[in-house]
């Protein structure tokens, strides 16, 4: 082939597409960056649908209350996330106030109920009884306690 014939022509289209068919073949290290580039969307697209809050906050408290043995007259709720991938939970705590559930003097009970914000799953129930305080723990909580009774 001569050098005239081997040229691109911006006057003949036909020469366009030989020089970019050339340019543009796959090889397998542009097939191998485009797998790489597909398998880190997917990555990357599951990672942000495990933080996202599907479950609503009437919704966590309907699932808390099925894991209580009482009818709360108080419900307060929090969402927080936690741990490194920032994981959204809903947290319930379902009580019997003492007195007025705005202006309570105690609690006769208290459980907290953990659930996880996209999944709905009860990850914890922490239940708390009324009843007398618990002891101190430790050898110098002792000794304040003795010497408070004793004098």
């Amino acid at each position: 082939m001569t050098d005239s014939q081997n040229r691109v022509s911006w006057t003949d289209p036909g020469t366009w597409t030989l020089r970019r068919r050339e340019r543009y073949r796959p090889t397998w290290s542009r097939v191998a960056v485009v797998i790489a580039l597909f398998v880190l969307a997917i990555l990357v697209s599951r990672s942000c649908q495990q933080s996202q809050v599907r479950i609503s906050k009437d919704e966590a408290i309907a699932i808390a209350e099925r894991q209580v043995g009482f009818d709360a007259r108080s419900t307060q709720i929090r969402l927080l996330r936690q741990g490194l991938n920032r994981k959204p939970f809903w947290f319930v705590s379902l009580s019997d106030p003492i007195g007025s559930a705005t202006n309570p003097e105690g609690f006769t009970r208290i459980v907290v109920v953990e659930v996880d914000a996209n999944t709905g799953k009860v990850e914890d129930v922490n239940k708390q009884g009324a009843g007398p305080p618990s002891a101190p723990k430790g050898k110098k909580s002792r000794q304040a306690t003795t010497i408070r009774s004793a004098g």
